[in-house]
């Protein structure tokens, strides 16, 4: 199965590979990873790009430059911040998308109903309110800001607070000093450098803090964790969709968990487990794909973006044109003849013979 992607070529080291149940993808610079319910969005050289799941329109990405902050909601609804401010898309339910009036906005995270972000003003929160989400306490030099399950957590004066909901004791954090990361989902987990703490349910063991040390980020999916600690990447809690068989990631630095997935970033570029369908990979890119090429033979295509990156395409020699949900990537042409030109999500070739 590995030969058919023999002819995955790019230009600039672009590199897309499937490896039995995990996908390293090498965009330019990965600096933001966000995962939601069965979908992934990353933050490539200022760009924002998502694969996985589309059912609410999470991967109707809009035209964003200079994106710097990313959060993908559990539902469905991305946030970004780039060069126009504060941009949403993909469900509109609980007024996700009716985003208020911010001032220089540096922080923005989605829940499942709820978003919150910060700026010059301070946090602020939008969307269904039913549970207090939009109550946001008195807060003083926010450093993290975390959305979740109902309810909301932030880094403020160096302990963390959370409003909203109190199912399992999501709003009773415990006291811990020196905290700087923040995630949250339906539990939260807060870190330091030298060690961490979890709170809320804790049905699978998602919510036990583990004693690690040298902490460089963690995460949280649904019903599991995963935490960076002395440069390997640890998971624990539920693991249905094999999203705590954590595969070989060389120098891991972001972690980004969904409900059944989970995402590393290091130096094979972006790395995903678990939950297949879930996360960016060859096929998704070639949603952005747009223009025209004609390269003499199919295995030295190279495909370009709008902002005239490169873009992966996958050329097998032989066999069937296929699209298979076993293996994320499976877009390919299969004989002989001349890419002339590709869309937004399709590609044309003239066939030799």
């Amino acid at each position: 199965m590995i030969k058919q992607f023999r002819h995955l070529l790019s230009r600039q080291g672009l590199l897309v590979l499937i490896l039995i149940g995990f996908v390293p993808v090498s965009f330019g610079e990965i600096s933001h990873v966000s995962a939601g319910n069965n979908y992934t969005c990353v933050i490539d050289d200022g760009a924002v790009a998502c694969g996985g799941e589309n059912t609410v329109g999470q991967l109707d990405v809009p035209l964003l430059t200079g994106a710097r902050a990313l959060s993908a909601g559990a539902r469905g609804t991305v946030c970004a911040i780039s060069d126009a401010g504060l941009s949403c898309w993909g469900r509109q339910s609980d007024g996700l998308l009716d985003i208020p009036k911010l001032v220089n906005p540096v922080k923005v995270s989605v829940g499942s109903r709820h978003a919150c972000a910060l700026d010059d003003e301070g946090v602020r929160c939008w969307g269904l309110n039913d549970y207090g989400q939009l109550n946001v306490p008195k807060l003083e030099s926010v450093t993290a800001l975390a959305a979740g399950d109902d309810f909301t957590c932030a880094i403020s004066g160096g302990q963390v607070q959370c409003w909203g909901t109190d199912h399992d004791g999501t709003l009773d954090p415990p006291a811990f000093k020196g905290l700087e990361v923040l995630r949250v989902t339906t539990h939260a987990c807060a870190a330091s450098r030298d060690g961490m703490v979890c709170w809320g349910p804790n049905d699978f063991g998602e919510s036990i803090a583990k004693p690690f040390i040298e902490i460089s980020d963690i995460g949280v999916g649904g019903l599991h964790s995963c935490v960076i600690t002395s440069g390997k990447v640890k998971c624990w809690g539920f693991g249905n969709q094999n999203q705590l068989l954590v595969p070989e990631i060389k120098n891991p630095r972001i972690l980004a968990l969904g409900s059944g997935h989970s995402c590393a970033v290091g130096d094979e570029g972006l790395v995903c487990w678990g939950r297949k369908r879930s996360y960016l990979n060859a096929d998704d890119v070639m949603a952005f794909v747009g223009g025209v090429v004609a390269p003499p033979k199919l295995e030295t295509v190279s495909l370009y973006d709008y902002f005239k990156r490169p873009r992966p395409v996958l050329i097998e020699e032989k066999g069937p044109l296929d699209y298979a949900d076993d293996l994320p990537v499976l877009r390919a042409v299969t004989q002989s003849g001349v890419v002339i030109s590709t869309g937004s999500t399709h590609s044309c070739y003239l066939k030799t013979g």
